[in-house]
């Protein structure tokens, strides 16, 4: 299965930039490469890529600016500095500039995978959670109780009193009157982590609704 992941390197060393690119495409990877700062950043801009091998020493920049620059354009792009100048000093400026890793040179391809592959476990993780937050974005939405009569009034303060409480709620009416949608608002305003779960019972045999 071919990855999803677009790599950009940014490396003024054309070996080690072609021999990362040849290693990666045949991992299939899409890879594009540049080798300095000003082709780096146009590179960025025109393929968006997700992960960027970053060296920390440039012709015309430094690898931080670089960075910081890349970050701005794109926040969830994951940088991972390559660099033969491998110090404490120089990985905690990386990391402060928003590095995602840190590799000094020379390191293995194992160890280029390795952190490729803790990139990507990322992005696909960032982006199940943006997912999740627009979820419950949509729920809060739907769930939002309108209404500005008295009687409306009243619900509300019945489903704050509910709300704060840990006794179990019996909501009852006719079909349509909006049972489901009081449930909803009494676990958004109880800040719950459990999940909302709605049962149709009609659906359930009578023998296994006591089960």
């Amino acid at each position: 299965m071919k990855s999803k992941v677009t790599i950009l390197i940014i490396d003024d060393d054309p070996l080690i930039a072609g021999s990362l690119t040849g290693f990666l495409e045949l991992k299939e990877y899409r890879v594009f490469a540049a080798q300095n700062g000003k082709a780096g950043r146009h590179a960025f801009q025109s393929h968006h890529p997700s992960v960027v091998l970053l060296d920390q020493e440039l012709p015309d920049t430094t690898g931080l600016d670089v960075c910081r620059d890349l970050l701005e354009m794109d926040p969830s792009a994951k940088i991972i500095f390559i660099t033969a100048h491998a110090s404490v000093r120089y990985a905690v400026d990386a990391m402060q500039a928003g590095a995602f890793n840190y590799l000094p040179k020379p390191f293995s391809l194992a160890e280029l995978l390795i952190a490729i592959h803790m990139a990507e476990k990322s992005i696909r993780l960032e982006g199940q959670l943006k997912v999740q937050e627009y979820k419950n974005k949509q729920q809060a939405f739907t769930t939002e109780l309108v209404g500005l009569s008295d009687a409306a009034e009243r619900l509300r303060g019945q489903i704050q009193m509910a709300a704060a409480s840990d006794a179990a709620v019996l909501i009852t009416g006719e079909t349509g009157v909006g049972k489901n949608l009081i449930a909803k608002e009494i676990h958004q305003r109880q800040n719950s982590r459990d999940s909302f779960l709605t049962i149709n019972c009609s659906a359930i045999p009578e023998s296994l609704m006591e089960a």
